[in-house]
């Protein structure tokens, strides 16, 4: 999980949002169980920087 939070920050801070959506849809699908904490506010606070917060309320 760890290596992923670092691809998430690091996705956002290239303005990659894109990818960092298409890495947290793949990180969701293969962890249908529980996300980390973490990675969970990592990808929130990347909606709201992105101003799309209605993604994160799916």
């Amino acid at each position: 999980m760890g290596t992923n939070d670092t691809l998430l920050l690091a996705l956002d801070m290239d303005d990659r949002f894109e990818e960092a959506e298409e890495l947290w849809s793949k990180i969701l699908q293969t962890n249908t169980r529980s996300v980390s904490k973490r990675l969970f506010s990592r990808m929130v606070s990347n909606y709201d920087r992105h101003r799309v917060p209605e993604k994160a309320a799916r």
